[in-house]
């Protein structure tokens, strides 16, 4: 019997998305929450941390959630949003949402166009030209639910890696601001015993060495023009 553990799954990126949205929403701030389902990680981070603002949320389940900080809640794709209106929104955030996404440019427009001048944009996402993602995008659903041991979603993965998804970005009329990287193998191999210490020492020398390109875990932040 293989021999498996629960491991912590919030990963440096996510981390890293909560910072940048908790330090760009302004006070009585509102925000987009595109992809989170029923998940209010992040609408709760900014409530323990003080934050004054209303989230809306957009996902093609249904979103809608009890929350004091939550306004509406749209069934919508992030390709096209017509719930949500132009110019509105002081943040936007989209935590690992774009590797679902057929069509990144469509998807980066839209942000753009509901985000007020200077507003700012964060993305989590993996990094297809990372292993970890790589496999992802090249074998079964079924595999990818093993071997993370929970459920998981179609992917497109429609750019090829970071320095793409970036270029859609600026295109779309948004200037890259920070990124961050950071490789996460753990977070899939940690769960089996067998290959936890293999998966902390790679991640280790990757991060180690700065190896953009094998690094599974990015949160990229854009300001819209």
């Amino acid at each position: 019997m293989r021999m498996t553990r629960t491991i912590d799954r919030t990963t440096p990126g996510e981390t890293a998305l909560i910072e940048a949205v908790i330090s760009a929403v302004p006070p009585n701030g509102r925000i987009l929450d595109i992809g989170s389902h029923v998940s209010t990680v992040v609408e709760d981070a900014l409530a323990a941390r003080g934050a004054v603002f209303l989230a809306d949320r957009i996902d093609v389940t249904d979103p809608t959630v009890r929350h004091p900080n939550v306004a509406e809640c749209h069934i919508a794709s992030v390709e096209e949003m017509p719930g949500a209106f132009s110019a509105r929104y002081d943040v936007v955030f989209a935590n690992y949402v774009f590797e679902h996404v057929a069509h990144p440019s469509a998807a980066a427009t839209e942000i753009h166009r509901v985000l007020k001048p200077g507003g700012r944009a964060v993305i989590t996402v993996p990094n297809p030209s990372a292993p970890e993602f790589w496999i992802s995008a090249h074998t079964p659903l079924w595999f990818h639910r093993m071997v993370r041991g929970e459920e998981s979603w179609h992917t497109e993965y429609a750019f090829q890696n970071i320095d793409e998804l970036v270029s859609i970005f600026s295109k779309a009329g948004m200037q890259p601001i920070s990124r961050y990287q950071s490789a996460v193998t753990y977070g899939y191999l940690g769960r089996f015993l067998g290959l936890a210490s293999v998966a902390r020492a790679y991640d280790g020398f990757v991060n180690k060495r700065g190896i953009e390109r094998l690094m599974g875990d990015a949160c990229l932040v854009f300001e819209a023009a």
